[in-house]
């Protein structure tokens, strides 16, 4: 009874989300959709660590329990919780002198109307010169001008247990990035609420003392290995996703096809879509979206070949597709290719990504080893 009432009311929040925009905070794959108003079937879903979203600025003004559940218990005001902690500080220079802020904010940093539009309305959003501004306001030369990210967010999730630390590749105040194992999902989903890599990253977060949402940029299916980005605010998230439009962002995987690729250098370039006969698989489909795989040999071995593989687009499951599609399966991927006895994992690892970072303009260029590379298979 209390698994269909919880579905049902998960279903019409979804359609308010869509409807109003602004009710709910969405979460990726299979977290819940939690507002103030469900927060009465508190218990059940902290029974089942399921993960709780909430909206701060209208739980303030309608449930001070649901305000006392997340915020309180870590010994936090709601004026504490809203603070920006990440300031950006910006000198301007007589390049700069006479545009509006607005204009420096979307032309110079890249961002855009709607993240200056959440800026205006947070407390020490906008500061030209130790003084709160309008977006109008005009700059002139040796100006400072700071603006404030939010980074403290209002997603709860559970620390978890791990046996291992997590693998720390890169880290600055917008970003974090990881090698995550195969074999671990990305997200919380079914079975899976508090040992996947966002548990992981929350625990790390809380042990350094930090508070900010966890943010993945570009997930890996649980069977892949290698490089996976968090993003410690919502601008670093779409500055990224600017990036990647821009071909700017780039992310490279190596993975272990099954039988010998003839072609040094090949293209897969057929849509991919749901296959409806199969939960959770995809399929070739000319009436899918658009995906695009450049494949590279590695090396050529007895009955397998090595490759490097680069995504434009990057759609579910779109390596594994394209390779079954191209009759080279990845070698044990069970779901589109032939599996291997007491393997688990598919050969698949993403070793390299290059980014910018949003705000200083450094050049990252990040590589793991691949498991699977020297002929010796390690998770």
């Amino acid at each position: 009874m209390m698994q269909t009432m919880i579905n049902t009311v998960i279903k019409y929040l979804a359609y308010v989300n869509k409807k109003f925009n602004r009710l709910l905070f969405s979460c990726n794959d299979s977290l819940c959709i939690i507002p103030y108003f469900a927060v009465r079937i508190k218990d059940y879903f902290r029974k089942k660590q399921v993960l709780i979203c909430s909206a701060p600025e209208r739980i303030a003004k309608t449930d001070g329990f649901h305000y006392t559940f997340l915020y309180q218990q870590r010994g936090e005001t709601m004026a504490e919780h809203e603070k920006p902690v990440r300031i950006l500080e910006f000198h301007i220079d007589g390049r700069q002198a006479g545009q509006t802020v607005r204009e420096y904010l979307n032309h110079t940093v890249k961002l855009s109307k709607r993240q200056i539009s959440s800026l205006k309305y947070r407390d020490d959003g906008i500061v030209l010169n130790g003084a709160p501004v309008r977006v109008t306001c005009m700059l002139a030369e040796g100006d400072v001008l700071k603006i404030g990210l939010k980074t403290a967010g209002s997603l709860y999730l559970d620390h978890g247990c791990f046996d291992s630390p997590l693998q720390i590749l890169y880290e600055d105040e917008d970003i974090l990035a990881v090698n995550k194992p195969a074999g671990m999902v990305c997200h919380p989903s079914p079975g899976h609420y508090a040992d996947s890599l966002a548990n992981q990253a929350a625990a790390y977060c809380a042990e350094k003392g930090e508070d900010w949402t966890i943010r993945i940029f570009g997930r890996l299916d649980k069977d892949t290995s290698g490089i996976v980005l968090f993003a410690k605010n919502s601008e670093t998230v779409a500055l990224l996703e600017k990036q990647r439009k821009a071909g700017l962002f780039s992310k490279t995987y190596t993975a272990l096809a099954e039988g010998i690729i003839s072609e040094d250098v090949s293209v897969v370039d057929v849509p991919v879509g749901p296959d409806d006969t199969v939960r959770g698989k995809m399929k070739a489909d000319a009436d899918g979206k658009p995906a695009f795989t450049k494949v590279t040999v590695l090396e050529r071995r007895n009955d397998s070949t090595l490759v490097s593989l680069q995504l434009t687009f990057g759609r579910t499951h779109q390596i594994r597709v394209h390779l079954a599609y191209a009759g080279h399966p990845l070698v044990g991927d069970s779901m589109y290719g032939n599996g291997i006895k007491g393997e688990t994992y598919a050969h698949l690892c993403a070793t390299e990504v290059f980014f910018i970072q949003p705000f200083s303009g450094k050049e990252i260029h990040l590589t793991v080893p691949c498991p699977f590379q020297d002929g010796n298979i390690t998770h």
